[in-house]
């Protein structure tokens, strides 16, 4: 008959480990399932001590990630070593960690983060933290609701509010939308969700207004783990066995079998039935019909996951090792020009390396990146000199920007068709979100990407979206029902 567990999670990320933490933590016996050879789904970390160039690759493509520029070439990189005692972080886009750093602690779990740093505005762009400040306290003092303007651009909401649309208020309105997603041109993209991200910040007082205003601060704060962002969804699994919880990887799931509107298990690998009461679905959610037959899922179910495939936001994501500057350099949000027409693009870049224990002694490693639709991706995949166009205007103003760059030893670009918030930074897209219990099976859960609940974005978007599916879980199978 197989193993049987109270809960079943499919996929190892944020979303999954978190809610699996979660109920293992209340006494659910709790299996996590993870098809990769390694935990955290797109929030991954490689160790360049052990790292070979066909494991690099074949990871990469198991999340159709694709090497889209390597200096020197990925042979010589993996030949000569350059990578050894640094860890390459593909999931840089870590967002809002805080909460999330406090929950694995709440759930009784450990882990090491770097001192708080702060990731300050390129001064050209003419936005200080003060603008994001106001903005956020006209927002939360507004307090839309962020559903209406789903169908409503960033502009039409700007005009509403009676904003000058070549001032600071609108300005960092844009930089909240367009940082996060790479929807072109800026009046098809949708107000709802900066609106969402401002309100968050509003109510949770992530920063003290008195300290913007007497300067203090200038920046965004983060608190990334050390040792790579894959360290967060390892700590959660970490609750999960140290409360007598199981995680396989390698272990794909074929199939979610149902039963008379019920799910019963689920079927991995060459046919091994794992039964389960619960079971939480994590996985990017347009490949939910791919392990589920469909005659199971509501129509409108099927036709909003039809409608968020393809709207994924992908990244253009930059690791580049270099040696250490006296003092550690400062990261930036700033701006690239377009290039061919493409770019024109706000970007993050943060030389965290030495901070988070992902450099060797002597070294720096950078983390930069900036959204691309998954057009834009299959553009780059097939003009690779557009592609290098692209890195070296890219390339350049990083120079500008973050002191040593210039003198890297190694770059490796990695381009994404969907790295984070699949579907829920697109125009109208917010109202395609699914719920976090599918009403037609009503054990089968969902966690993360294009589900409710999932705000903000990056690890954090996937964090809150597993909070309202735990909660969607406590009031319909408590474990004294199970």
């Amino acid at each position: 008959m197989g193993e049987k567990y109270d809960a079943i999670v499919i996929g190892s990320g944020i979303s999954g480990s978190s809610v699996g933490a979660m109920l293992s933590k209340l006494g659910y016996k709790t299996i996590v399932l993870e098809q990769s050879e390694q935990v955290g789904g797109r929030t991954f970390a490689f160790d360049g001590d052990t790292l070979t160039k066909d494991h690099f690759l074949k990871t990469l493509a198991m999340y159709d990630c694709t090497v889209a520029v390597a200096e020197p070439d990925l042979d010589t990189i993996f030949r000569e070593g350059l990578l050894k005692g640094y860890t390459v972080d593909i999931g840089y886009h870590r967002g809002y960690t805080g909460p999330i750093i406090d929950a694995i602690k709440s759930l009784g779990g450990e882990i090491e983060t770097c001192p708080p740093f702060e990731i300050p505005w390129d001064p050209k762009l003419g936005l200080s933290f003060p603008d994001l400040m106001e903005v956020s306290k006209r927002i939360t003092e507004l307090n839309p609701n962020p559903d209406d303007y789903d169908d409503v651009s960033i502009v039409e909401f700007a005009k509403e509010q009676g904003w000058d649309l070549n001032g600071n208020l609108y300005k960092m309105f844009r930089f909240m939308a367009d940082a996060m997603q790479a929807v072109k041109p800026i009046d098809q993209t949708a107000a709802g969700d900066p609106i969402r991200s401002l309100l968050l910040r509003g109510r949770r007082q992530r920063f003290p207004v008195s300290a913007a205003a007497g300067g203090g601060l200038k920046g965004e704060i983060l608190l990334p783990p050390k040792g790579g962002s894959d360290n967060v969804s390892k700590s959660f699994l970490n609750i999960i066995t140290k409360n007598g919880g199981s995680v396989r990887t390698g272990a794909k799931v074929k199939k979610i079998v149902v039963e008379g509107g019920v799910a019963t298990g689920v079927v991995v690998g060459k046919d091994e039935l794992i039964q389960g009461k619960i079971i939480v679905y994590s996985g990017v959610i347009f490949s939910l019909p791919n392990i589920i037959e469909k005659k199971h899922l509501p129509k409108d179910y099927l036709r909003r996951i039809d409608a968020l495939s393809g709207t994924g936001v992908g990244g253009f994501l930059m690791n580049a090792g270099f040696p250490a500057p006296q003092s550690a350099p400062a990261g930036i949000f700033s701006e690239f020009p377009p290039v061919s027409g493409f770019g024109g693009r706000f970007f993050n870049a943060v030389p965290a390396g030495r901070a988070m224990g992902c450099a060797p002694d002597g070294k720096e490693l950078l983390f930069a990146g900036w959204a691309i639709t998954p057009e834009e991706n299959e553009l780059l995949i097939r003009d690779k000199e557009l592609t290098k166009k692209i890195f070296k205007s890219f390339s350049g103003k990083l120079s500008e920007v973050i002191a040593g760059y210039d003198k890297s030893d190694w770059k490796i670009v990695i381009t994404c068709p969907s790295c984070y918030s699949v579907g829920s930074r697109v125009f109208a897209s917010g109202k395609y979100r699914l719920e976090n219990r599918v009403p037609t099976v009503g054990n089968l859960f969902l966690a993360g990407d294009g589900v409710r609940g999932a705000v903000n974005f990056g690890q954090y978007a996937a964090y809150k979206s597993a909070e309202r599916c735990f909660a969607e879980i406590m009031g319909a199978y408590p474990l004294s029902l199970l």
